[in-house]
């Protein structure tokens, strides 16, 4: 059995190396601090650029100041008048009512009347530009029958050009052009073609 003077002393190595691992153990927590710091700053940062943006998208675009185009669904509207064959009277109403008011004469006068009102419903394509007006009754009935069954009760036409007093139409069934002019609006068309039946009878 050894004695105790023979045993050799315990290295005080593992003693010393506690130091460093404690040190290793404490230092890393100011550096995790300041990471999960820098972490929550570029959070912060991210959080409020994201909110910046959604206020960007939520906020009206400038306006140039010029107004909105109108349709031309709504220019269309109104009283228009033309020579062809004739006077005739187009009202648009923006119900999607009008009426049609012919003032003939010579041996259409004579086979039909002298004036034809005819009521009528028409609907705008968008897409295509194009206007179809289709007759649903009028006055004299009997002559406005007569022509509905000879010429038929549907028109559909190409919306060629629409302005402030001009408005051109292109029949799809022959390419045939009608150029309408704007009738004032203080003219009411009944009033209109009366004044105008009473300037031919006075001629």
């Amino acid at each position: 059995m050894n004695s105790p003077s023979d045993q050799s002393p315990r290295p005080p190595a593992r003693r010393h190396l506690r130091l460093p691992l404690l040190g290793v153990a404490i230092a890393p927590i100011p550096l995790i601090f300041l990471l999960s710091a820098n972490s929550d700053q570029a959070s912060s940062r991210l959080n409020l650029a994201s909110i910046a943006s959604g206020v960007d998208e939520a906020l009206p675009t400038a306006t140039t100041g010029k107004p909105a185009p109108i349709p031309v669904q709504q220019r269309m509207l109104g009283v228009w008048e033309d020579d062809y064959q004739g006077h005739r009277l187009l009202t648009l109403n923006d119900d999607g009512t009008g009426s049609m008011v012919i003032e003939l004469g010579g041996a259409a006068a004579s086979l039909f009347a002298d004036r034809l009102e005819f009521h009528q419903q028409w609907a705008f394509d968008d897409d295509r530009e194009l206007i179809t007006m289709t007759a649903v009754g009028g006055e004299p009935q009997t002559k406005v029958n007569l022509v509905l069954r000879i010429y038929g009760k549907e028109a559909t036409y190409k919306v060629d050009e629409v302005a402030d007093s001009l408005l051109v139409l292109i029949d799809q069934a022959d390419q045939k052009r009608y150029e309408w002019r704007r009738v004032a609006e203080t003219d009411n068309a009944d009033d209109l073609t009366r004044s105008r039946k009473d300037a031919k009878a006075d001629d």
